[in-house]
């Protein structure tokens, strides 16, 4: 007969402090937390601020419809950009559908207070560092100085921050090619003229505003 000896092999379960203790701390506060949240109701930890709601907050700003709540002056500037940028530059922002509705629009009763836009230019923090006046502003080439005497090219020096910031309201054929250079809206307007021409031999028909 065989006798078997079993030998020991010193895998104890053995607690002591060491360099995974902490690791072991964090687990089982973990598991303890997970614990809580399977046993209490939903509703008491909410009650107690443990956790969110699910339902989604309705917020109620008492506001009327978003062009009844526009104030006149910010309906202004950006119709007053618009018509800048057709008429100096040949090319539109934005579409007839908004401009439009903005014309439109009447002193508001109950008014968006800030900004109403998702617009960098309809924001102080940003239209202050870019040096930016709008032509909504008045005699705005009064404020503005550039190198020339020529005071009435003064606020291409403001247009040129509004056309950087709509590079994709252009025609790649005149973003590709015009230069910020001293009087620049002449270059400008005369590259969108090339391009309504190579467009009309191209597609047969003349290239227009978004107007109906």
């Amino acid at each position: 007969m065989h006798a078997t000896e079993h030998m020991k092999s010193k895998h104890l379960l053995i607690f002591r402090i060491c360099q995974s203790s902490p690791l072991l701390a964090i687990v089982a506060a973990h598991l303890c937390l997970m614990l809580i949240y399977v046993a209490i109701p939903a509703n008491l930890l909410s009650r107690w601020g443990l956790t969110s709601h699910s339902e989604v907050p309705v917020v109620d700003e008492d506001l009327p419809n978003f062009f009844r709540a526009v104030k006149l002056r910010e309906a202004d500037r950006l119709l007053s950009e618009d018509e800048m940028m057709r008429s100096r530059y040949g090319f539109e922002i934005r579409e007839w559908e908004l401009t439009d509705k903005l014309q439109n629009t009447a002193w508001p009763e109950k008014a968006i207070q800030g900004t109403p836009w998702y617009s960098v230019l309809g924001n102080l923090r940003y239209t202050e560092p870019f040096g930016y006046i709008g032509p909504h502003e008045k005699e705005r080439d009064l404020y503005i100085k550039d190198c020339d005497e020529d005071d009435d090219n003064n606020g291409e020096q403001s247009d040129v921050v509004s056309i950087l910031l709509n590079l994709g309201s252009i025609p790649d054929f005149v973003a590709r090619q015009f230069s910020l250079e001293q009087d620049f809206s002449a270059g400008f307007k005369h590259l969108m003229a090339d391009y309504k021409e190579k467009f009309k031999e191209k597609c047969g028909n003349e290239w227009t505003f978004s107007n109906p």
